[in-house]
């Protein structure tokens, strides 16, 4: 149980590490105070708003391992879950094993509310 608790909390770190590679402009990134390794038991990941959003911003991350797992990524520009071939390491957080698991972290667009249009901006016309 502890060698999983210690993975789950390094994939965190990676994807922490990925998420500077892709925006390496951002300067402030730490970890949630709930991803503490005594957060991780009974199978559910702390997915508090900030770190979601560094994680489900992620592109799918194959890695470099041989091995063919269907996983699910959050596609953030097209705001949904999709599917991708996973080789079996090194994860950048944006993973997950079931599509639920993807919606559940990261949402789907379905459930993002309407923002209001500008101030200024004409309405659409139907």
């Amino acid at each position: 149980m502890k060698a999983c608790l210690v993975f789950v909390l390094l994939a965190l770190l990676g994807a922490v590490a990925a998420f500077h590679k892709v925006a390496p402009e951002v300067d402030d990134i730490s970890l949630p105070a709930a991803t503490h390794v005594s957060a991780l038991r009974g199978g559910k990941l702390p997915w508090n708003a900030p770190f979601r959003g560094m994680v489900c911003k992620l592109p799918p991350h194959t890695g470099p391992c041989k091995a063919a797992f269907w996983r699910f990524y959050y596609n953030a520009a097209e705001g949904v879950c999709q599917p991708f071939l996973y080789g079996g390491c090194q994860s950048n957080g944006n993973n997950f094993e079931t599509i639920e698991q993807c919606k559940q972290a990261c949402g789907d667009k379905q459930h993002f509310p309407i923002r209001p249009r500008p101030y200024g901006q004409p309405r659409m016309q139907a």
